[in-house]
């Protein structure tokens, strides 16, 4: 696979997808895609910062039970 300028690298530990909220709803890759989809113009910490919204807006007051690391990487 090659990345071509435009395109965004985004590596996460279990604990990114694996949140949940008080129903036991996970946030999951379907909800990680859309969040990390970025426009061209986007910067990594505009990205970032709409992943971990959207993650806050699934866990609400539920709290965090592992741990999350994601790294963001946009070809240039």
């Amino acid at each position: 696979m090659r990345l071509n300028p435009g395109d965004w690298l985004v590596i996460f530990t279990d604990g990114v997808v694996d949140a949940v909220n008080t129903w036991g709803e996970e946030f999951g890759e379907t909800r990680l895609l859309p969040a990390a989809a970025a426009s061209g113009q986007a910067t990594t910490a505009q990205v970032m910062q709409r992943i971990m919204t959207s993650i806050d807006s699934l866990r609400r007051q539920h709290a965090q039970h592992d741990d999350m690391t994601c790294l963001l990487v946009k070809v240039v």
